[in-house]
């Protein structure tokens, strides 16, 4: 095929009604333009990118914006464009695109925990922070003795960047072994912007749903004051049933949030963005039960996510640097209820109420250094105050109510150069994060435990080591030693009450060392991002668990070291004009490097050479995508994606007739096939119909110890969506 020699001209093609132009267009956009950019930036599968010609893509990953091409650290990246398309769902269903990430869910809260390259944490909810480090914008949302994250709406991001490997030295704790960044659009003083998207869908065996999600951009000040404002609300239908309330669909939804930014831009030096999130989430009951589609109980379990964010960046550039300072403030609480009896063995039902309200201020002051010659640095301190209660009603099971309090207050130094040499054709990049935190439990009130107050400080140093080759603006290779942790925790009330002077859980640590290249090839045909690792876990925490009062409650332990080989490829073919197709594909290795015993009661929860919690082998996706012209005012696009997740499995020691042992509990393998066909005018206006779970799979993508609460996926559904650009 002859490449179209004027693909600078894209824009002019696009908007004329030539049909033989516009053919011409879409293949500038599949080929000459990456050649006129010199790569196409690795963004992981995207099956919603369609061929359309990208501007070249920058990051923030390494603290300052750089060429998503030019970072050396595995990456994908999600753009805003593919996010609006999103027919239904959120950021988790938006993340399950990206290569080594997989996601499990608790039924307690219907809580959801997200891993990369197979590192989780032991259970999602009351046994330790999260493995994987979760942004919004510039504020962690880390909590103290939980590992979820919130599934918020994803119309009007920037972009969603996803960091693989460890990311201690530049994001400090909770970074073991990456990091999920939102990164939501700033507002804009130069222009003025408004679009809405809408849709219905239906869901087999379900109740029906839809969205509407609207934004604004207003510039109140041209060139200097700007305010932009997001509403989204969702309604999910339910497809669970509860026959013993004589209740149908009882796993509905309703979602709804408001943000809003303020830009301000005083001088040319000078930028004050400040941010608001009102997030409030809630359902009436989880999204597991049995292959029938039942839960067995006969109570109800409602639930609420709700958060309050706060931000405030000041950015002043000088002519040797620029200094920043962002603030963050979170406000969130996730009261829920739950039926225990199955947990138990109890006949009866036990409805554990329960909520968790937190508040974290963060603060962090960064340095960069300005300019393009042979060397970069970047240094800063960050602070965090997170203070949090856990509260909880077990009528039957407790005595009585029980309230803790959790604080954890920590501060880290950090920095990290980079020298340039040999033309730029070499980088060597140093780093390292000095980490300090301070946890803090106490027993409040309760009656049946004595008060109580423990103490822990944990102290961390990681390093970075990188060296990066690029011999050209379209190929990237590196070779890295990084390094990642978690801090410790104190354990649980019910816990120290079931075996008083219960040691705290040590912080662990991952050892990360790999090898990696990104690039595209010359003729434009083919991009790829490849990464082969060897991980190192040391000190890990996973979940014990010890009885109490005949139940048994979570304890944090550090078992054996974990280690193992992995790798991701992605692979992006451009066939021809209009056609794209590609795939992922991880593999992670870890596997634990001796047993993993709990003491009391003595069990042997996992031998040397079996996986961690919830870690899966495998992780992959393909899609394919044709985008063409249909008349000389509309295109079409038809696209095709799957997802997979193989097994993952749970050990935990459990009472039978021979006393207490190990029990293994396994998930099912998901495989998600989804399709959508678009038609688009020139006027920024989108039709799409489309179906999710094309063949029903129904299969569990949890491993809990009772069927009836597995969570599955939302069987077929088929939607339609508009959306509306101006």
């Amino acid at each position: 095929m002859n490449i179209p020699q004027n693909c600078v001209e894209f824009s002019h093609y696009k908007s004329t009604g030539n049909r033989a132009f516009r053919r011409a267009a879409l293949a500038c956009a599949g080929i000459g333009a990456m050649l006129a950019s010199g790569a196409l930036a690795q963004t992981g599968p995207s099956p919603d990118s369609g061929n359309a010609a990208e501007p070249e893509i920058f990051v923030t990953a390494q603290k300052r914006e750089e060429r998503l091409q030019k970072v050396p650290i595995s990456i994908a990246v999600l753009s805003g464009k593919t996010l609006d398309k999103q027919p239904s769902g959120g950021t988790l269903e938006a993340l399950l695109q990206v290569p080594a990430i997989s996601q499990t869910n608790n039924d307690a809260g219907n809580l959801t925990q997200v891993t990369i390259r197979g590192v989780a944490p032991g259970v999602p909810s009351g046994a330790g922070g999260p493995t994987t480090g979760y942004y919004i914008d510039a504020v962690p949302f880390a909590l103290i003795r939980a590992a979820t994250v919130p599934n918020t709406n994803s119309y009007d991001m920037a972009r969603i960047e996803v960091l693989r490997g460890p990311q201690g030295t530049l994001y400090g704790a909770s970074a073991l072994n990456g990091v999920i960044r939102i990164i939501t659009n700033d507002a804009d003083p130069s222009k003025f912007e408004f679009k809405a998207r809408g849709g219905v869908a239906t869901t087999s065996g379900g109740d029906p749903s839809f969205r509407a999600d609207t934004a604004i951009n207003i510039p109140l000040i041209e060139d200097k004051l700007a305010l932009r404002a997001v509403a989204d609300l969702e309604s999910i239908g339910g497809w669970v049933n509860q026959p013993a309330r004589n209740k149908k669909n009882a796993n509905s939804a309703l979602n709804r949030s408001l943000r809003f930014k303020l830009a301000a831009l005083p001088s040319d030096d000078l930028r004050i963005d400040l941010g608001a999130w009102f997030e409030r989430d809630q359902w009436d009951s989880g999204d597991y039960s049995d292959k029938n589609g039942n839960q067995l109980s006969t109570v109800a379990q409602p639930g609420k996510t709700k958060f309050n964010l706060y931000s405030g960046k000041i950015t002043y550039n000088l002519p040797f640097m620029s200094i920043s300072s962002s603030t963050g403030y979170l406000d969130f609480d996730q009261p829920f209820s739950s039926d225990f009896s199955y947990v138990t063995g109890y006949t009866t039902p036990i409805q554990l109420n329960a909520s968790s309200p937190t508040k974290v201020f963060t603060e962090e002051l960064l340095f960069n250094s300005a300019g393009s010659g042979s060397w970069r640095w970047s240094a800063g301190a960050f602070y965090r105050n997170a203070r949090g209660r856990v509260d909880f009603v077990v009528p039957g099971l407790l005595p009585g109510p029980l309230y803790s309090r959790d604080s954890s207050e920590s501060y880290a130094a950090f920095g990290q150069i980079t020298r340039t040499f040999a033309d730029d054709t070499f980088e060597l990049t140093g780093g390292l994060r000095y980490f300090h935190d301070t946890s803090t439990t106490e027993v409040l009130s309760g009656g049946f435990l004595p008060a109580y107050k423990a103490v822990a400080k944990f102290n961390k140093v990681t390093p970075r080591l990188t060296l990066t080759w690029l011999p050209s603006p379209a190929f990237t290779a590196y070779l890295s030693y990084s390094q990642g942790f978690r801090s410790g925790l104190n354990q649980g009330a019910l816990a120290l009450a079931a075996s008083p002077g219960l040691l705290p859980a040590k912080a662990d640590t991952l050892n990360n060392y790999e090898v990696g290249a990104k690039g595209t090839t010359a003729d434009g045909l083919l991009s790829f991002d490849a990464a082969v690792y060897y991980i190192k876990w040391n000190d890990v925490q996973q979940l014990g668990q010890i009885l109490y009062n005949g139940a048994y409650t979570p304890a944090v332990a550090n078992g054996p070291s974990a280690s193992g080989m992995g790798t991701d490829l992605t692979l992006t073919l451009h066939p021809a004009a209009g056609f794209q197709l590609g795939g992922s594909i991880g593999y992670s290795g870890l596997k634990l490097d001796a047993d993993i015993v709990q003491e009391t009661p003595y069990v042997v929860l996992a031998k040397k050479g079996d996986r961690t919690a919830n870690s899966p082998a495998w992780t992959g996706s393909v899609f394919a995508n044709y985008t063409a012209p249909l008349s000389d005012s509309l295109d079409g696009r038809l696209n095709i994606s799957a997802t997979y997740r193989s097994e993952v499995n749970l050990r935990i020691s459990q009472s039978n007739d021979n006393g207490v042992a190990a029990a293994v509990y396994s998930s099912g393998k998901p495989l998600i096939v989804n399709a959508n066909f678009d038609i688009s005018t020139h006027d920024n206006k989108t039709f799409s119909v489309y179906v999710q779970n094309l063949t029903n799979w129904n299969g569990l993508t949890s491993a809990p110890a009772v069927e009836s609460l597995s969570f599955r996926p939302r069987p077929r559904t088929i939607g339609v969506q508009f959306e509306a650009k101006f």
